[in-house]
């Protein structure tokens, strides 16, 4: 899976990069053939807002945008609603019936 991070008018520190991709592998646990990841973040205004796009196979996309005071909380916040969207998705794909 290819992880794209970068932020709007800033370099992204190693450690954040570390913190982010690790919240995005835990992502690649739930579906093994998701291809691609692009994480977007800035600050606005004294807090920072995330954009997240995870592409899988056939046309499926994930997007999840969220906003806080710290980096790594809008991170897990995003987290979870990837997470969220992905488990529904996969629950569609197995329990297409009735």
């Amino acid at each position: 899976m290819n992880i794209a991070i970068s932020g709007r008018h800033h370099s992204t520190d190693p450690q954040v990069r570390s913190y982010i991709e690790e919240k995005v592998r835990k992502i690649l646990r739930l579906h093994e053939r998701l291809t691609e990841a692009k994480i977007i973040w800035d600050q606005e205004h004294g807090s920072y807002v995330m954009e997240a796009h995870v592409a899988a196979p056939r046309h499926h996309s994930f997007n999840a945008r969220a906003e806080a005071t710290d980096l790594r909380a809008a991170t897990d916040s995003i987290e979870a609603k990837l997470e969220a969207q992905i488990r529904h998705w996969k629950d569609k794909l197995t329990h297409h019936r009735g």
